[in-house]
């Protein structure tokens, strides 16, 4: 990994976001004049514009549950999103990404057990309806596989889909790696220092920070602080999920905007800019 420790040099971080749905689902219902009028895609263009962040957004199909929230929704999936904001997608392609996340939220951990084939046609509906609506400029090359756990056959149909590499926590909790693909306690401490491993021909990438394990900007800033002191590759990725930025969610965090710029405008002020794994390395791309 030599050739990515040189790259490195730059400092650059990652901002991505699992579960999302909703979004989606508002937009295609409210048919505003621009994506950007939607107050989540809103605070994301203003961490681009304000500290150059790079957004990857991963994606589930459809929303067939409304769990956690206080009204049912209704049904969506993503053949119901409309392509008349087609070229706007593809003008901030260069900053803003859709990957595959799951079919859908539930059933939890939807992959331990699943073959090739389940995964590579889950993966497929999600990118066949991102190329209609966005353009293949707006899929990105990393995923995060919704509750890091997958069959070995799955992250090789993954990597068959295009995957240039995993992310996850990598965190051990109780001696229980958690968020890890199945990887042992000392393939997580290696990761932790590493950032990026390889792992039976498969690269996986470490998570920094989940923003909304902690509730409040102090905690979040505290946390991604001790992170930046102790990195030595010159890439952090800082993560959220979707849900907790809806009010009528059961776990709305009310300063959800206020940690996710605070977060980039540490990031920014230690030196880095916003970039993906693909600006690292030739491989990743």
């Amino acid at each position: 990994m030599q050739r990515l420790k040189d790259a490195a040099k730059a400092r650059l971080f990652r901002i991505s976001s699992d579960d999302n749905i909703v979004f989606l689902q508002e937009i295609a219902q409210s048919q505003p004049e621009s994506v950007f009028d939607h107050p989540y895609l809103a605070l994301y263009r203003r961490a681009h514009e304000k500290y150059g962040a790079k957004v990857v957004l991963n994606l589930f199909y459809d929303n067939s549950t409304s769990r956690g929230f206080e009204k049912d929704r209704g049904d969506f999936d993503l053949s119901m999103m409309p392509d008349c904001y087609k070229t706007e997608w593809a003008q901030n392609a260069d900053w803003l990404k859709f990957s595959f996340h799951a079919l859908r939220e539930f059933p939890e951990f939807p992959y331990r057990t699943a073959d090739g084939e389940t995964v590579f046609a889950d993966a497929e509906k999600v990118h066949r309806e991102v190329v209609r609506f966005a353009g293949k400029s707006s899929l990105a090359n990393f995923a995060t596989v919704h509750y890091g756990e997958i069959t070995k056959s799955g992250l090789a149909a993954l990597s068959h889909a295009g995957y240039k590499g995993f992310c996850g926590y990598f965190d051990v909790k109780n001696g229980k790696p958690l968020v890890a693909y199945g990887k042992d306690e000392e393939f997580c401490r290696r990761i932790t220092h590493e950032k990026i491993s390889r792992s039976d021909d498969t690269v996986f990438a470490k998570i920094d920070l989940c923003m909304n394990l902690l509730q409040t900007v102090r905690e979040n800033v505290a946390k991604l602080s001790e992170a930046v002191c102790a990195d030595e590759f010159g890439f952090i990725h800082i993560m959220i999920h979707e849900q907790y930025f809806y009010k009528d969610y059961a776990a709305y965090m009310k300063e959800y905007g206020d940690i996710l710029l605070a977060c980039c405008e540490l990031l920014s002020e230690a030196g880095y800019r916003g970039g993906y794994y693909s600006d690292i390395s030739e491989e990743f791309r």
